[in-house]
């Protein structure tokens, strides 16, 4: 079906403008082109590179936040690791001093809820299970917050 153009004062409703460029780049975009076209459309050099501007434009606006989550990870696998030593080292029921000279804190887990008054603090391989009254930390192993097993 064919789209129909009315006019209004004289003039088409869908107008395209010649001057149109791309948001990310500056480059004027082709005058055939759709009047919603923000970006340069995908094209790929002789090396089979891809030029994509839209995805460069959000991937900038998006560093912060990227930049974040990936600080997060990184906390979370030094985390891991620093676990996994305390349990080769002293075992799997450790005091909060242990916790401390391995500079493991509680607070910086992944999720925390208590069951029947016991914390349990929950890490990227490991569960923490505290209790309130003896302050003796037992470690567990779990799969919850991995992707089949391995770290993301």
């Amino acid at each position: 079906m064919k789209k129909k153009n009315f006019k209004i004062d004289g003039k088409k409703q869908f107008a395209y403008h010649p001057e149109k460029t791309c948001r990310h780049c500056g480059a004027t975009l082709p005058e055939n082109s759709t009047a919603r076209r923000e970006f340069c459309p995908i094209t790929y050099d002789q090396y089979g590179n891809v030029r994509d501007c839209k995805s460069a434009y959000h991937r900038i606006n998006d560093k912060p936040d990227r930049d974040m989550f990936a600080m997060i990870t990184a906390n979370n696998k030094a985390l891991y690791t620093r676990i996994e030593y305390l349990i080769e080292m002293v075992g799997n029921e450790v005091t909060t001093n242990h916790l401390d000279t391995y500079q493991i804190n509680l607070i910086e887990c992944v999720n925390a809820e208590k069951i029947n008054g016991i914390q349990h603090w929950y890490f990227i391989k490991h569960v923490i299970k505290t209790n309130p009254f003896t302050q003796i930390h037992k470690i567990e192993c779990h799969d919850k917050y991995t992707n089949n097993g391995t770290i993301a």
